[in-house]
Order: C-alpha cells, then structure tokens, then sequence
C-alpha cells in the first residue's frame, strides 16, 4: 500500500513536470501592435498685412508677411489655395486693409492696369497726359508717385523749332526756358519704343499723366502749344529762379531782363 502511493507521487510528479515542460516549449504569443495612420492636415500659404495700409498706397513686401497656416484656418477666411502676390515695384492697394486681415490679388492694381488712374487720383483734381521724348526727362527714371517740374523752353515766344539752322540770331538770343508748374505728382508712365532710320534704331516715347487741378491744365494746353515741354525730377531744395534761364546766361553779349512775380518768371 505505502509502495502504491509512492508510485501514484512519482507519476503525479512526472505529469506536472512534462505539463511544465510543454508550455516551455510552446511558441511566444507575439502581440500586434496596431499602427493608427494619423494623416497630416494640409497647409496654405497666405499673405498677411503687418500694419494698416491705405488705398493708393505702393505695396511694399516689408509691409506683408507670409504664414502656413492648416486649411481648416485658411477655409474659414474663405481660402482655398496658396495665395500668390506679384510684387510689381508699380503696384499699389486698390482698398483700404486693416493690420492682420489677409492680402488677396484682387486687393492690388498695377500702375498698367486699366482704371489704375482713376483710383489713386485725388478729390478734384483732373488727370492730364503729356507726351515727352526720354531725352526730354531730365533728373532719373520717373514713375507713379514720383513728382515733377514742368519747364517751357521757348524762343521768342514762340515754340522753339527742333531745327537749329532755322533759328536766326535773334532768335538765338531769346531762347529762354522757365519753370509752368513745379513739384507735380505722376499718376501713370507708360512707354512705347518706336522703331526709327537713326542710328539709335530705336526712340522711347514716354506718356506720362500728372495730376493737376484745372487752373494748371489751362497753362499746361497754353504750353503745350507755344513751347518744347521739358520734364525735372523734383529733387531736395531748390530756388524757383534756378529752373529760370535765358541766351544770357549762355551768350556773354545778351543781356535779358528778368521780371520775378511771385512764383512766376518772365523774360523780357
């Protein structure tokens, strides 16, 4: 009976031991790990304005800054797509746009535009256009915003002939130039080169639009039919008298006379 028991131990013990050794033996329960694909929102890019900006006023690229912003962000602003800005040293704001409202394009208009001349001018002032030769702009390159002297160079009262050998000595000697408006805003240049026989094979015609009030587009017609219009760039301090000269100046024997009335200058 003891010697039974013993037996049935010894069995009991060799069952828990290969119980024990076939788990050992059974491959590692591998766990998965899910892999949650997390997909990343798409940005925009858009333009925002860091400062107030006014209507007709230049578009500076220091006055914008660009931001990625998620397109949730953009699509609340009514924003679909990057927004793209070309920076046109001539471009201006068609409105006026709060600091940090976003720029579109349609917010700028270039000086070229048609209807540009009509936005930036000012309350009561009227648009006139003058054509000039580039040789007949003097002090750098023009363009919107830039302001002018307009000078009349003229010959005995009259329109001064291109023609030198049509000009007798008397006439020589009253050839005069002199200021008919000074520091004059430029709305609009536009250029056109024109294909010519010279040996320069090519002549820039430059039309040019001044903002004036209607005072000074009566002497500007008056002008433009009995003198050689001459363009100045307004440019630092100067005399009204030192846009004045005369064949005096430049003949040792001809004396003029010159008769200063307020901001006007006649030669006598």
């Amino acid at each position: 009976m003891r010697t039974k028991a013993i037996i049935a131990v010894a069995i009991l013990a060799i069952l828990f031991g290969l119980y024990g050794l076939a788990g050992s033996l059974k491959p590692p329960k591998v766990v998965t790990n899910a892999v949650i694909e997390i997909q990343k929102e798409k940005t925009i890019k858009v333009w925002f304005v860091k400062q107030d900006v006014r209507l007709g006023e230049l578009l500076q690229r220091n006055a914008l800054e660009l931001k990625i912003i998620k397109e949730s962000e953009a699509n609340q602003l009514a924003i679909t797509d990057d927004i793209n800005i070309n920076f046109d040293e001539k471009a201006v704001y068609n409105r006026d746009i709060l600091k940090g409202a976003p720029l579109f394009p349609e917010d700028i208009i270039s000086s070229q535009d048609v209807g540009f001349v009509d936005l930036v001018i000012s309350p009561n002032k009227v648009p006139f256009a003058i054509k000039v030769n580039h040789s007949d702009i003097v002090g750098g390159v023009i363009n919107y915003g830039s302001h002018i002297d307009v000078l009349a160079l003229a010959a005995g009262g009259s329109k001064l002939s291109l023609d030198n050998s049509e000009l007798g000595s008397n006439q020589f000697k009253s050839v005069s130039v002199s200021p008919v408006l000074i520091n004059i805003k430029v709305l609009q240049v536009q250029r056109r080169t024109l294909e010519t026989h010279s040996t320069d094979n090519s002549l820039e015609e430059i039309h040019i639009v001044l903002e004036l009030t209607r005072k000074q587009v009566a002497k500007m017609t008056v002008a433009k039919h009995i003198a050689e219009i001459e363009i100045h760039k307004s440019i630092g301090q100067y005399k009204l008298s030192d846009l004045t000269a005369d064949a005096g100046d430049v003949l040792a024997d001809y004396k003029a006379v010159k008769e200063f009335r307020a901001n006007e200058v006649t030669i006598k």
